[in-house]
């Protein structure tokens, strides 16, 4: 059933999740709070309602889990939440605009309704096939995933030259993007605040403790977290007198453990935990192997903590662009382990690094960001309303 505070025709913004949408037994539907933070966003800019669903049915759960945010009619969130709806549903609402992902399962029925949408991918043709190949065992494997990827490529190219517009998550999704649609937009998907620049310092190596590197994420194969043991033993064999701190939770969570060198934090709350630890850490490492386009990197820099990780298509374009930080081969723990040894015996490289981080990020704050995409949202509806859409 669609929420009557939603169905003013021509005035909503909707937003597809990719996946299902969990549902408690009271018929509460969880939004992941990171999503819930970019709904908000959006609704304060929007001139209509705004509201997120899935093309899938729900996903029904018993109890409520962590990282959601619970939405029910009753609950001013900012945004409405819709359990499920179909290509139908959506015609008949006839919202202003439709903002979903290439890579959601019916996407492309709602191409076909003549509504405007405006696709958006986090990864590029290349990263995708790259995370795909992570679990590949054999050639068969290699040339079947290979295969696929092609096929995906073609499918989501040709949904987004159809599509009233285009947001790329990132300088990889980007650069593959803005050859397949003419007014393709890059953004930066994070959670530092205009408020957040304005309060952060440049680092400089401590006197008085321990050189702090920290790893932020989910605990899993493709961030590279079975890297951080390795560093961790190396930076030891050395005597170089480092903290490493580890916050997320993952699969890879309980191997981790048997590091003596890695202090494991679990989950932080963005706004309440997160930012305070990261005032403490002097260099975020980001052993990915493969090049995803993680908001740590930016939320990082945002507090002015500079990266240091694994050359891949995020973090090797984000140097060029003036980011601050350094890499590394892939893989290449000795190389990483020699850069932590240099910036503890020389406080210019950590300070510079800092600062160029703060000014990278500077004129790249949540609200400016937001800003943008719902200016282009605006547009692309109008454009549609006029009847000059593409």
């Amino acid at each position: 059933m669609i929420d009557s505070t939603v169905s003013a025709r021509g005035r909503l913004l909707l937003y597809i999740q990719a996946g299902a949408i969990p549902r408690l037994p009271d018929g509460a539907l969880g939004v992941p709070n990171k999503t819930a933070i970019g709904l908000r966003a959006f609704a304060n800019r929007w001139q209509g309602p705004v509201a997120i669903t899935s093309l899938e049915p729900p996903r029904e759960i018993s109890e409520a889990t962590p990282g959601n945010e619970w939405v029910t009619p009753a609950a001013d969130r900012g945004f409405a939440a819709i359990a499920t709806i179909s290509a139908a549903d959506i015609n008949a609402l006839r919202p202003a605009l439709v903002h979903g992902s290439v890579n959601t399962p019916g996407i492309d029925d709602v191409l076909a309704l003549g509504i405007p949408v405006v696709l958006g991918d986090d990864y590029s043709p290349s990263v995708r096939r790259h995370i795909s190949m992570l679990g590949a065992t054999n050639i068969a494997d290699r040339a079947r995933i290979a295969l696929g990827a092609e096929r995906a490529r073609r499918r989501f190219d040709r949904m987004v030259r159809g599509a009233a517009g285009f947001h790329a998550n990132g300088y990889a999704s980007y650069e593959h993007y803005r050859r397949v649609h003419p007014s393709a937009l890059v953004y930066f998907d994070h959670r530092i605040t205009r408020a957040d620049l304005d309060s952060a310092r440049p680092r400089s190596v401590p006197d008085s403790r321990p050189l702090h590197l920290a790893f932020s994420g989910r605990l899993i194969p493709m961030k590279g977290v079975q890297y951080l043991p390795l560093l961790a033993e190396e930076l030891h064999r050395r005597s170089l007198d480092v903290k490493i701190s580890v916050a997320g939770t993952g699969p890879l969570s309980e191997s981790l453990k048997a590091s003596d060198h890695l202090s494991l934090l679990g989950h932080l709350d963005f706004d309440t935990e997160w930012k305070n630890f990261a005032t403490s850490v002097d260099v975020m490492l980001f052993p990915h192997v493969q090049g995803d386009s993680s908001s740590t990197y930016y939320e990082a820099m945002g507090m002015g903590v500079p990266v240091l990780g694994f050359a891949n298509d995020t973090l090797s374009p984000l140097l060029r662009h003036g980011g601050g930080g350094w890499e590394v081969r892939q893989g290449d723990i000795r190389a990483m382990a020699d850069l932590i040894e240099a910036i503890s015996r020389d406080e210019n490289l950590l300070r510079d690094q800092s600062s160029q981080a703060l000014q990278y990020m500077a004129p790249l704050s949540m609200e400016s960001i937001f800003d943008e995409r719902v200016r282009d949202f605006i547009e692309k509806a109008a454009q549609k309303a006029h009847g000059s859409a593409r």
